[in-house]
């Protein structure tokens, strides 16, 4: 991921000349040496993002004896985009976050073969009405609303598509996706951003017996470690928050575990609890009160809300869920 944006007055091609926008990072998939199997369907799934992103700044329509005439707050959309490369060609496929998966490719259930093959996320604007000439060169732009959020990274099993059985989740290595400065500058490389940093890590991952549940209400199944650093020496006294969502595969509000993890197969529904609160799917939850620098802070996640006789009406065995938990900045826009 690109630690800053910087919104570019004329992205590479596939873009056409006078389309902008910012690149925000590359995702590379790289099979080993003696793996033959095609890359099937890659696609982000359990996506929190936005289908538009509006950017106000200045923007010219028009000029005079002097030069161009800057609206300084006209407001522009910008859209996700993922630029891939394939047989030696680079393809613009627009992304529509929805809540199921959002294929990077065109290439529907078709293999790709390339050992390395890339793709670049961007947000771009590609009305032909709107030309990057018409920004301010080294002007600031702040995003009004957009956040490209978090996602996990599929591919499907041969000649299969992302919901069959046999999906593999790939890890994400390097920087994890997450929310990035708030403004952006015009091939500026200075940006305007909050420097403070906010590191979630689930220290520990607790399996729960139903009994449990169903004799004392609830059930710890997860501890959170938020570590607050690179805070500004001028605003150690200062209180910063996150707000903390969870959601599963298909985005639901609610939440059911399966046996075997199988989605298709029989299920128990089930509530999470954190910081007092019952969790709605997909709902953020506030999580503040964090002040100085490289700070630490902890609280737990518990399971309730399991229904006795649901329990009774299924088949023994180990029942699953798969959440994930996005972390956003109090102050991020």
């Amino acid at each position: 991921m690109e630690p800053t944006l910087v919104l570019q007055a004329s992205l590479p091609p596939p873009f056409e000349p006078q389309n902008f926008g910012a690149h925000l990072g590359t995702l590379t998939f790289q099979r080993s040496a003696d793996d033959t199997t095609p890359i099937y369907d890659p696609s982000l799934i359990a996506i929190a993002t936005n289908n538009t992103w509006n950017i106000t700044g200045p923007y010219s329509w028009w000029s005079n004896a002097y030069g161009p005439v800057y609206d300084n707050n006209y407001t522009i959309n910008l859209y996700p985009h993922a630029v891939y490369r394939l047989d030696g060609s680079s393809v613009l496929n627009r992304l529509s976050p929805n809540a199921g998966k959002v294929p990077l490719t065109t290439t529907g259930s078709n293999g790709i073969d390339e050992s390395t093959f890339i793709v670049d996320l961007y947000v771009a604007n590609v009305d032909p009405q709107f030309s990057g000439s018409q920004l301010k060169p080294n002007g600031k732009y702040i995003i009004d609303e957009g956040d490209f959020g978090t996602f996990t990274v599929a591919i499907a099993a041969p000649n299969k598509t992302i919901w069959d059985p046999g999906r593999i989740d790939l890890p994400i290595i390097g920087l994890s996706p997450s929310a990035t400065s708030p403004y952006i500058g015009v091939d500026s490389g200075t940006v305007e951003f909050h420097p403070e940093r906010y590191i979630l890590t689930i220290l520990n991952n607790f399996p729960f017996s139903l009994d449990e549940v169903l004799s004392t209400g609830k059930a710890k199944i997860a501890q959170f470690q938020l570590y607050l650093t690179e805070v500004s020496p001028y605003n150690t006294a200062i209180s910063y928050g996150v707000y903390i969502t969870f959601s599963n595969y298909v985005n639901s509000q609610t939440f059911c575990m399966h046996r075997n993890d199988n989605i298709g197969d029989y299920g128990i529904d089930y509530y999470l609890l954190f910081l007092g609160q019952d969790v709605i799917g997909g709902q953020r939850i506030l999580w503040d009160g964090f002040y100085g620098n490289n700070t630490t802070y902890y609280q737990n996640v518990y399971v309730k809300g399991i229904s006795a006789s649901q329990v009774d009406s299924v088949p023994e065995g180990t029942y699953c869920d798969t959440i994930y938990v996005t972390i956003t900045p109090q102050d991020h826009i």
